[in-house]
């Protein structure tokens, strides 16, 4: 089967998207997982739930949730960064702080990050890489030598 010069070139449009969004989700779930493991954990309460209408009217809205929590006899009232979708105001939820600025607050969890790593690792290696090897020439990839006639 020859392969036409088009097809090869959505291949490599399908294999170049999927590698970059496999890096960004891998990314993200590495970068998640070691705020989670390398931050102490805190119990915050859900104080606020505030909601702004997103600019495009078919994106959800924007939402901000406020916890507050204390640290070393300090209490802070922040913004949890990536907070889970089922909260509700008064609710306790197990939050990490950065020790060295510990106004920094996440709600990432190990396994969220854990998926979406592995979701990014899936489209780079289960997607992306055999895309890429279908742009090799035809003969290459049946193990036949490129010879003149």
């Amino acid at each position: 089967m020859i392969m036409t010069e088009n097809a090869g070139r959505n291949n490599l449009l399908i294999a170049v998207c999927l590698l970059i969004g496999g890096v960004l989700f891998l990314t993200m779930g590495l970068k998640d997982y070691r705020a989670v493991a390398e931050r102490p954990e805190v119990s915050a309460v859900v104080t606020l739930i505030e909601k702004t209408p997103n600019a495009d009217p078919a994106a959800p809205d924007v939402k901000n949730v406020y916890v507050r929590y204390t640290v070393e006899g300090v209490t802070y009232e922040e913004i949890l960064q990536s907070a889970p979708g089922d909260l509700a105001e008064g609710q306790t939820v197990t939050a990490h702080y950065d020790p060295y600025r510990p106004e920094n607050v996440t709600g990432a969890t190990k396994r969220g990050a854990l998926i979406a790593g592995g979701f990014g690792a899936a489209l780079c290696f289960g997607f992306a890489v055999p895309q890429l090897l279908k742009l090799r020439k035809p003969k290459e990839r049946d193990g036949e030598q490129n010879t003149p006639e």
